[in-house]
């Protein structure tokens, strides 16, 4: 499952990426093993309470999900069961990280569908 990563650091500014399942189970990293952890249990909550605010407001479930800081920004995105998230520095060109966010989650989507 790492080969679904490789993509992200094509982008200027990724410093990592992980695969994980919505419990924050790592299924795959291309991070240093600690933040991988760190990534993983905090993404996880953080999607399922910004997919729980986004079902109040309209109907359908989250996709995507942004965090920017004054450093750094993560992004999480579903792709069929599972969380992609990647870590940026703050100057990434975050329209480019979406459109590959969405490519690789459409491939992930079509490789566990068989």
């Amino acid at each position: 499952m790492e080969h679904f990563l490789r993509g992200f650091f094509e982008i200027d500014g990724v410093t990592g990426a992980l695969l994980i399942d919505k419990d924050g189970l790592i299924i795959a990293s291309a991070l240093d093993p600690a933040r991988a952890e760190m990534h993983a249990a905090q993404a996880a909550t953080a999607f399922d309470g910004c997919a729980a605010y986004a079902s109040q407001i309209s109907p359908g479930s989250a996709r995507m999900v942004t965090l920017e800081t004054g450093t750094h920004a993560i992004l999480i995105a579903a792709a069929a069961d599972l969380l992609i998230v990647v870590e940026t520095s703050a100057n990434t060109q975050l329209g480019h990280l979406r459109l590959e966010a969405r490519r690789v989650a459409a491939a992930i989507t079509n490789h566990l569908r068989g």
